[in-house]
């Protein structure tokens, strides 16, 4: 195991990026974090983006933003994004789709436009850690069925409770999952094996057309 860390400190507008294209190996804690901002509005200037299912699969990724002035997103590129764990302040982003282009140069203009979701895909937990992700979970444009799934299948415990949580599929295979967001949104179906935990805090509502799968502990709140 070891510690990897991308501190995003540019003092521009244009986006910076890492870009996760392939099978990693590194195994230990991955940090992204953005430690500069310097406008009183919301900007989008710094991403990680995974282009491989694989890329990330023996991290525990953190997530950092600056505040409303700068913020990290972690934008999910692939079918299927498999982590150990995942965690993140509330100026963090998650979602599915590539990371944003920069700013116009020209103009020197901040990256104003929010990330959305732009495809579909997921995200799998498979690590024994806890871990909280208090950022937003973004899903997609309004008429389309992009977004996030996310399955946890590790023994751990893992929670979202940012200010918005939108997922599709939600599946809880082992360990513990949480959704405790006032902001929560289940598009599709929602599957608990048996021997795992799903804890719904915030309200959901099963959308019609779509299945509620129960073998494992649920509870709502």
């Amino acid at each position: 195991g070891g510690d990897l860390k991308w501190v995003s400190n540019t003092t521009h507008w244009y986006s910076a990026r890492v870009v996760l294209d392939g099978a990693n190996s590194f195994s230990g804690q991955f940090t992204a974090e953005r430690v500069y901002g310097n406008v009183a509005e919301r900007c989008y200037q710094s991403f990680v983006e995974a282009r491989h299912d694989l890329a990330m699969q023996n991290m525990d990724v953190s997530v950092i933003g600056k505040g409303n002035q700068s913020n990290m997103a972690l934008a999910v590129n692939t079918d299927n994004l498999q982590m150990r764990s995942l965690s993140g302040n509330g100026f963090a982003l998650l979602y599915a789709g590539a990371a944003l282009e920069g700013a116009d140069h020209d103009k020197d203009e901040p990256l104003k436009i929010a990330p959305e979701s732009t495809r579909r895909a997921t995200l799998t937990i498979t690590g024994s850690e806890n871990n909280t992700f208090q950022g937003r979970v973004v899903g997609g444009a309004s008429g389309t069925n992009h977004g996030l799934s996310i399955v946890m299948s590790g023994s751990g415990t893992q929670t979202f409770n940012g200010s918005t949580v939108v997922f599709n599929n939600v599946s809880a295979l082992a360990g513990k999952l949480v959704l405790n967001s006032a902001g929560l949104a289940i598009n599709e179906d929602v599957t608990v094996a048996r021997g795992a935990q799903l804890e719904i805090h915030g309200g959901w509502n099963l959308n019609e057309g779509h299945t509620l799968h129960v073998a494992g502990d649920a509870s709502a709140a």
